[in-house]
């Protein structure tokens, strides 16, 4: 049977959310080699507990497999995280490339 067109729609959500997370962990690696600091809390307590790379990799997973849930349970919701990592990413960015 074919997938309809708005579940393939939300696949490439889903895709996109999983560039995202990529995109995020290298400008986030990027803004602490050159001496930046992780401003969420969270994050930060898990840097200290488990290392850069390890913390940042873990969340990469579990925001996919969250995403990956959301897909099949509420895909606009999954519309709203991936549009909320547009965001990190771009902040990132903007603090790598944009601000100088």
């Amino acid at each position: 049977m074919e997938k309809g067109t708005r579940e393939m729609n939300n696949e490439y959500w889903l895709m996109a959310l999983s560039v995202l997370q990529i995109a995020d962990v290298l400008t986030t690696e990027r803004i602490l080699l050159l001496g930046g600091k992780e401003l969420n809390p969270v994050m930060a307590y898990f840097f200290d507990k488990f290392g850069v790379g390890k913390a940042l990799v873990g969340k990469a997973i579990l925001v996919f497999c969250i995403g990956l849930l959301l897909l099949e349970l509420m895909p606009v919701t999954l519309i709203f995280l991936t549009i909320l990592y547009v965001g990190v990413v771009g902040w990132n960015s903007y603090q790598l490339w944009g601000n100088k």
